[in-house]
């Protein structure tokens, strides 16, 4: 019985760390500068020569509805607003609580 509640425990550990939001604000930011360096290798590779955050480069922009990059990834938040190549083609209204009467 000792060993059952041990890997319970070592399960239930696991679990925790997985779903904390520290370890999601760390993959959330792992990911993003793997998405972010294997675009720029891209973009070389294809001979872009306007990529990346510059005057005069085509703007896209997602805007999410979050307080940090944790909370969007653990809550899977909404997007607000999206812009391609500076145009917006996405607005959603911010969910608004209404307090009852």
């Amino acid at each position: 019985m000792l060993q059952r509640s041990s890997v319970s425990a070592d399960l239930a550990q696991a679990l925790g760390d997985l779903l904390s939001p520290d370890r999601a604000a760390r993959q959330a930011q792992a990911a993003w500068t793997i998405a972010s360096e294997g675009a720029e290798v891209t973009a070389r590779l294809m001979n872009l020569k306007d990529y990346g955050i510059k005057i005069g480069n085509p703007a896209d922009v997602v805007v999410i509805d979050a307080k940090s990059a944790a909370e969007a990834v653990a809550i899977n938040a909404p997007v607000l607003a999206a812009f391609k190549r500076g145009r917006q083609t996405v607005r959603r209204p911010r969910a608004k609580l209404l307090r009852p009467s």
